[in-house]
């Protein structure tokens, strides 16, 4: 069976769904867009209040095509805490025994972060950026589907009055 035939049988025009895809696919970069602008306000929150340490690496564990770091440091009231990092790297960020900078919070420093692009603000900044471009682009293609849609529709009536004109 050919899949153009099939789609005809739909209740819409290929206008049409491409219409509603592209509005669905809007609808899509908008919430990629507000989950990047949260983020990215609570590690701009998580920066602001943490206190800056340096830690570490005690070893690094594969996972996927990385190496996460695993790393010790010691808080403001001398405890030492033992930390296995969110983030990936590739090459690593370092070997066993070498020292990094960390961002720790001091009211729970069991979340502490790398002080680096990669590991704070990385998954904001590309989840905004995606966001916004994919804003643009969808959205554009939903209103030139629009458009097209009302045009076409605003071309039915001219065309009925004509043919009503050469039938009487």
């Amino acid at each position: 069976m050919n899949l153009v035939e099939e789609f005809k049988k739909w209740p819409f025009n290929s206008l049409e769904l491409y219409n509603l895809v592209f509005r669905i696919l809007l609808w899509f970069a908008v919430l990629i867009f507000l989950f990047g602008a949260v983020w990215t306000f609570r590690t701009y929150l998580f920066v602001n209040n943490a206190i800056s340490a340096q830690a570490e690496i005690v070893a690094n564990s594969s996972r996927d095509l990385s190496e996460v770091p695993i790393f010790t440091f010691e808080d403001q009231q001398g405890k030492t805490h033992k930390i296995t990092s969110s983030t990936g790297y590739n090459p690593p960020l370092g070997r066993p025994g070498d020292l990094i900078d960390i961002l720790y919070d001091p009211d729970d420093p069991e979340i502490a972060e790398e002080n680096n692009f990669r590991a704070l603000w990385a998954p904001g900044y590309y989840s905004l950026l995606s966001g916004f471009t994919n804003f643009l682009t969808f959205g554009a293609v939903y209103l030139y589907t629009k458009r097209k849609l009302k045009k076409r529709v605003e071309s039915v009536p001219g065309e009925l009055a004509s043919s009503g004109e050469k039938q009487n």
